[in-house]
């Protein structure tokens, strides 16, 4: 579903499209509201924001694109990062053959998921898995969608600066809680060097 619905647009039904965490905290807000609305006492706080639904990561997965130039990049990230050079190069080598041909970044998910030596090989899966953030953290989002987010943050917030959190269906579930998997980031409409529409890439 397209669209940044408000949390009190949303309730646990939603999670399936805007992941748990995003559900939850509209069902915090719709409680809140509902128990204002009666004139009774409310001793805890809600956050105010909105949820960005799945269907803008899969845009992106769908969208955007493995590139050599990226792998390259990927690889001497890998490096700073304290990693192997040896084991960067095998995980540029897999980067590369598969941007040889375009391969979009949800193909190139399936493709590191079945390979068997990225399967068996713990340390070039955290390698080739790391090359794959580093990608999603450099793809440009769609550029409407740029928009769209960084209008509705500017709106309900102006300038002032926002965090911008994950919300996935493998968090805040009643036996898993997922604390520490996850990045949270912040993000401001007033600092070119900090749109909610670049930092959503870190998350």
């Amino acid at each position: 579903t397209q669209g940044l619905p408000g949390f009190t647009e949303l309730g646990f039904a939603d999670s399936l499209r805007v992941g748990v965490k995003a559900a939850n905290l509209a069902e915090l807000a719709n409680l809140r509201t509902s128990l204002e609305g009666k004139g009774n006492p409310v001793l805890f706080k809600s956050p105010a924001g909105f949820a960005v639904p799945f269907y803008y990561y899969n845009q992106l997965m769908t969208s955007g694109q493995v590139t050599g130039k990226l792998c390259d990049a990927a690889s001497e990230d890998c490096q700073k990062d304290g990693r192997r050079a040896a084991v960067c190069e095998k995980s540029r080598a897999f980067c590369a053959a598969a941007a040889a041909t375009p391969v979009s970044l949800g193909a190139y998910v399936d493709k590191l998921l079945a390979d068997e030596e990225v399967k068996g090989d713990s340390e070039l899966r955290e390698a080739v898995l790391d090359g794959l953030v580093y990608h999603i953290k450099h793809i440009p989002v769609d550029p409407a969608f740029a928009a769209q987010l960084d209008g509705r943050v500017n709106a309900l917030f102006g300038k002032s600066v926002v965090r911008m959190r994950s919300s996935t269906n493998a968090e805040d579930l009643p036996s898993f809680s997922g604390a520490g998997l996850y990045t949270s980031e912040s993000a401001s409409t007033g600092d070119s060097k900090q749109l909610p529409s670049d930092e959503i890439r870190k998350v």
